[in-house]
């Protein structure tokens, strides 16, 4: 697994942290699990939300929400829903390490015998 390290600007002030937390999820992207393929084969991600972050001495709790779809052609129908998750990063300082978020290899029935 790769880490993503994030560094905070020391620009921003400690008690800011969780803001640019939040604010800058697009740095640390590659750690949140985005995908939706594991609920359904069809189903595809909308968004993408930071929900909450909780920061401590050691660590950095981030809440996030995927929204996704899965279009029923055949049945003329739209179907949504959404995964509340989260990922923790571990905290030095002004730095926060994400690990990259890796999918499982895909499962299949080919070798079941």
């Amino acid at each position: 697994m790769n880490a993503i390290r994030i560094e905070i600007p020391l620009s921003v002030d400690d008690l800011d942290f969780t803001d640019y937390l939040q604010s800058n999820w697009a740095l640390y992207r590659q750690a949140l699990n985005g995908r939706s393929k594991d609920h359904d084969p069809r189903s595809e991600v909308d968004t993408i939300r930071i929900t909450e972050v909780h920061l401590d001495s050691n660590h950095a709790v981030i809440g996030y929400e995927v929204d996704f779809c899965i279009r029923n052609g055949c049945q003329d129908r739209v179907d949504s829903d959404t995964h509340c998750r989260q990922v923790i990063a571990r905290r030095d300082g002004r730095c926060f390490v994400f690990q990259s978020d890796s999918p499982a290899e895909t499962r299949s029935t080919d070798e079941e015998f």
